[in-house]
């Protein structure tokens, strides 16, 4: 894996993630490869990201359906942190209250396959050219991620007006791109594949994501370790089946 040249705080790692969803309900607890798909994603960036640069952190509702979340989270030796339902914005600001850092990346719990490696990458260029906000761009969906400073996260709590500017957490950076320093990660030839769905939104994305994982040989490496060129790869094949 490659490492980042990281700050003296941790990086935060905030998937976000509730029980409610309209298309799939109770996905994050979906079993993938025996674990439960949220499971799977923790150990997925455990394995992937230093534990000395980064911190994995849950951050779901304080809905009562999502107490399995939070002890999933805890299981896998995870800080949970519970808010507001509706607003994912909320959310997130509790979070940073709770664990200070200068940079956050932004996962959700419906991307099993989020990359460490994009993460790496973004949180270097995020440095390197000291941005406010990054995203990554051309790879599957499902794979990448975007990250914010805290101080922008400050600013689109004080920017934030409507309904999709709490639920979306980039919406005010993407009306106004004029106002923030942003960059973008494009993916390499062999990965720049926007249109190749790696993520679990609906009964036939967990079908093919499954279908994906079983293929794997876990005797050798555990599922979630798998490269994500060799993801790519299954999917691919699972599409010309």
């Amino acid at each position: 894996m490659m490492k980042a040249k990281m700050q003296n705080k941790k990086t935060n790692i905030i998937i976000q993630c509730r029980f409610s969803s309209f298309r799939l309900p109770g996905k994050a607890m979906y079993p993938l490869c025996g674990i439960p798909m949220l499971t799977f994603l923790i150990r997925r960036l455990s394995w992937g990201l230093e534990h000395e640069y980064f911190r994995i952190i849950v951050a779901t509702s304080d809905s009562p359906e999502d107490n399995p979340v939070e002890a999933w989270a805890h299981q896998e030796g995870v800080a949970c942190i519970r808010g507001n339902l509706e607003n994912v914005l909320a959310r997130y600001m509790k979070t940073i209250r709770a664990f200070p850092s200068v940079l956050n990346v932004r996962v959700t719990a419906d991307n099993p396959l989020t990359c460490p490696d994009i993460i790496n990458s973004c949180v270097r260029k995020m440095e390197n050219e000291i941005l406010d906000y990054i995203q990554s761009y051309g790879y599957p969906l499902g794979a990448g991620v975007d990250v914010f400073t805290t101080d922008l996260l400050h600013r689109i709590q004080d920017m934030a007006k409507t309904p999709e500017d709490f639920e979306h957490l980039n919406n005010v950076v993407l009306h106004r791109p004029r106002m923030f320093k942003t960059g973008k990660l494009t993916a390499p030839q062999e990965l720049l594949k926007p249109q190749l769905r790696m993520t679990v939104d609906t009964p036939e994305d967990f079908e093919r994501m499954s279908a994906a994982l079983c293929t794997l040989d876990i005797c050798q490496r555990p599922a979630w370790e798998v490269p994500l060129k060799k993801a790519v790869q299954l999917f691919e094949q699972i599409k010309r089946n």
